[in-house]
C-alpha cells in the first residue's frame, strides 16, 4: 500500500514586483482614458475648398472630452474622422454620449473639388453644404 503525499500546485504570486505592473497598468488606462469615433452629420466647404466645418454628434458637457479631426485625403476621396478624447474619472456621473451638435474644422491639403467626403466611423458620404463667408 503506497501512503500518498499531497500534490502541492504552484500558485500565482504577484510579489511586489507583479503588484506594481498591475497599479501602473491602472494608472495608464484612468490618464489615458477613451477615445469614440463621433458621428459626422455633415460638413460645409469654405469658398476656397481648403476647409471642412464638420458637424458632428457630440457629448453633452457633463461627459467632458475633446474632440480630436483629422482628413486623409486621396485624388477621389476625402475621409473625415472626428474622435471625442475623454479622461476616465472615477464614479458615476450620468451623461448623454450623444447630446448635441458641435463642428470642428480641418484644413485640407488641396481643394476639396469634386472629391466625395466619407465619414471615417460609418463609411457613408458626409452631406456637404458650400460655406457663404
Amino acid at each position: 500500500m503506497a501512503i500518498g503525499l499531497p500534490i502541492r500546485r504552484p500558485r500565482a504570486r504577484l510579489g511586489v514586483a507583479g503588484s506594481a505592473l498591475v497599479l501602473v497598468t491602472v494608472v495608464a488606462i484612468v490618464l489615458a482614458g477613451s477615445s469614440e469615433p463621433a458621428e459626422i452629420r455633415g460638413a460645409s466647404v469654405s469658398n476656397d475648398g481648403r476647409r471642412l466645418d464638420v458637424e458632428y454628434a457630440a457629448p453633452d458637457e457633463t461627459c467632458g472630452g475633446e474632440p480630436q479631426i483629422r482628413a486623409e485625403e486621396t485624388s477621389s476621396v476625402v475621409t473625415v474622422t472626428v474622435e471625442i478624447h475623454r479622461r476616465f474619472e472615477f464614479g458615476t456621473r450620468a451623461c448623454l454620449l450623444r447630446g448635441r451638435i458641435a463642428s470642428a474644422a480641418v484644413d485640407l491639403a488641396n481643394p476639396l473639388g469634386d472629391r466625395l467626403v466619407i465619414d471615417s466611423s460609418t463609411g457613408r458620404p458626409v452631406p456637404l453644404t458650400e460655406d457663404h463667408d
